[in-house]
């Protein structure tokens, strides 16, 4: 079934509002501006871990994933073109990271791999996964057969706090029957918080929440735009 986002508990919904002030490039157009965002695109002039060297080909999984066990602040140099990098294994973090696409990187999990993974605990609210002018297109969520730990085709979040600035969330599934099983997109888990601002959620799907699924975290939700 494909529907929009389902918070299951002891969620909040915040006013309609998008983050404000110059933009880079994205990927999609961001929705118009009519309030004060609750959060708004990290400073990533300074960044810690560069993937790529100025080339397509050199920014690969592999390159990302190095850069994601470091945590920190993670931007591409890919060229000035958009590209798109195959995710076949999950990209794992459990350090306070910021991944800046730069409105020309789009992250495919080719319908075979969940992209990425924020593995806290279920009872904290830290660390945090801001994502920020990234596309995530083709993610899958694993069978497990635990529904908890199964949705979330582009992000699961388990414990820890996640935000999501001006990102395209594009034809990511999670398995189609399940209890407590949600979130064809993003899977919120426990912990903090998941911030969406100015995201895009297009042909996403799970048996609830086809969109963004929240089980006892808070979710907040500013001017998204969402198409099942």
């Amino acid at each position: 079934m494909r529907t929009s986002i389902l918070c299951l508990c002891w969620s909040v919904l915040l006013p309609a509002c998008s983050s404000s002030g110059p933009r880079d490039p994205v990927i999609h157009d961001p929705p118009p501006v009519v309030c004060e965002a609750p959060a708004g695109p990290v400073d990533v002039s300074a960044p810690d871990h560069v993937v790529g060297d100025g080339t397509p080909g050199s920014c690969t999984e592999g390159a990302l994933r190095e850069a994601a066990t470091h945590g920190g602040v993670i931007v591409f140099d890919c060229g000035a073109a958009p590209v798109v990098i195959p995710v076949r294994q999950t990209v794992v973090f459990t350090a306070d990271a910021v991944v800046d696409g730069g409105g020309l990187v789009t992250l495919d999990g080719g319908g075979a791999a969940r992209i990425f993974l924020l593995d806290a605990n279920y009872n904290v609210t830290t660390p945090t996964l801001t994502v920020q002018r990234l596309a995530f297109r083709g993610g899958a969520a694993p069978r497990t057969g635990d529904d908890t730990a199964d949705g979330g085709g582009a992000i699961y979040r388990d414990g820890g706090s996640l935000v999501a600035i001006d990102c395209d969330f594009v034809d990511n599934h999670a398995p189609a029957t399940g209890q407590d099983l949600a979130g064809g997109a993003i899977y919120a888990f426990g912990g903090g918080s998941t911030t969406l601002v100015g995201c895009r959620f297009e042909d996403n799907s799970a048996s609830d929440g086809g969109a963004v699924g929240s089980l006892n975290g808070e979710i907040g939700r500013a001017s998204c735009r969402e198409r099942v």
